[in-house]
């Protein structure tokens, strides 16, 4: 490896993750104030059953716990309270959503944005149509896909490069141009790793600055200038999970909120894709990136912060090792990332990355 590829890798990393900690200084940082126990709720709903607020803060409690067929009954019961209330829509939504119950769960964000359109509850309902349009059988119970998984990547550089097959990259972009909600979260996923086969794919260029006048112009609070610029920019970079991002937001404080929930939908919809193709626990069940900018990413999506990085390879594939903590929980994690693509176009191998069948590994179900 030439010591300017590896030189480029080094600063594409550093670019990424100061990208990341701009995020997290940017990012809306509320959070559902902590309740005083689960415990005390629930035994002051055996005196106050019909307490609305009393409902929705165990439904929230539930919600934030991962446990979302506890938390249901109390959310409907909210909404029967308070069947105008925003909150016991959203809430009945997610944990919807979170039980894989999409139809139910668009009909509840619908609702909530009934009632305060300017909320941010279009993203929500987007991403739960978007489930929507996904084949179940595409994907495990956890919902990740069981055929784009880390030791399976030779074959996604096919399909993404046959006309005749469903993931072909160049009908997937006139579906998206087309109507981009139509898209199931797979065909989003495919979307985003076919810019991989591409003959323009280099994904150690400065990708941050695509956008870096578009995120200079919205740092500025230079909304609308900003709104040009991204929409500018959207015409070749549309897939730019940046772009998409940044755009968002200058639309968002020009409280244009339909235009901040596409694009916002959008960016979500690419990295619910990524977060699919495994769980990142271990090389076998890696998160799949296409460029080590989206690593970052994905560490802002999932609420990660990064401490230290190591390249690994492992049964012909290569691995970002990344430990750090969970910000929501406080614990140490270990997370693994796929750059089979980024890294064997740094190396010049970009089409000899098959693997011999004897070495290829399952997916962690």
């Amino acid at each position: 490896m030439g010591i300017a590829r590896i030189v480029a890798l080094v600063l594409m990393c550093f670019i990424a993750n100061s990208l990341l900690a701009q995020r997290e200084i940017m990012a809306d940082t509320a959070r559902v104030a902590k309740d005083s126990t689960l415990t005390e709720y629930l035994e002051a709903y055996k005196v106050r059953p019909d307490d609305a607020r009393l409902n929705l803060k165990i439904a929230r409690i539930y919600l934030r716990e991962d446990s979302f067929a506890l938390g249901l009954p109390y959310a409907l019961k909210t909404y029967e309270l308070m069947p105008q209330n925003d909150d016991a829509s959203y809430v009945a939504g997610a944990l919807y959503y979170k039980l894989k119950q999409y139809a139910l769960s668009v009909e509840f964000f619908r609702k909530a944005i009934a009632i305060d359109p300017d909320h941010g509850y279009f993203s929500y309902c987007n991403l739960a149509r978007i489930m929507l349009n996904t084949d179940t059988t595409l994907v495990t119970s956890k919902r990740d896909f069981i055929d784009m998984h880390s030791y399976n990547v030779a074959e996604m550089v096919k399909w993404a490069k046959d006309p005749n097959h469903k993931y072909y990259h160049n009908a997937l972009k006139d579906k998206f141009a087309k109507d981009w909600s139509s898209l199931s979260l797979d065909e989003f996923y495919m979307l985003y790793f076919g810019r991989s086969v591409q003959p323009d794919y280099d994904p150690y260029a400065n990708h941050a600055a695509i956008s870096e006048e578009l995120r200079a112009l919205y740092n500025d609070e230079k909304y609308d200038e900003g709104v040009k610029v991204g929409n500018m920019l959207l015409q070749e970079h549309s897939l730019d999970l940046n772009v998409n991002w940044y755009l968002a937001m200058c639309y968002y404080k020009l409280e244009n909120y339909a235009l901040y929930e596409k694009y916002m939908s959008i960016y979500r919809s690419f990295l619910l894709g990524i977060v699919s193709t495994g769980d990142g626990d271990e090389p076998e069940s890696a998160y799949i990136v296409i460029s080590v900018d989206d690593e970052a990413e994905v560490m802002y999506y999932l609420s990660y912060k990064q401490d230290k990085q190591e390249l690994v390879n492992i049964n012909g594939h290569t691995f970002d090792k990344i430990t750090g903590i969970d910000t929501d929980t406080k614990e140490d994690l270990v997370v693994y990332f796929n750059i089979d693509r980024p890294f064997r176009a740094l190396t010049g191998m970009l089409d000899g990355i098959d693997v011999p069948e004897d070495k290829k590994g399952k997916k962690k179900k």
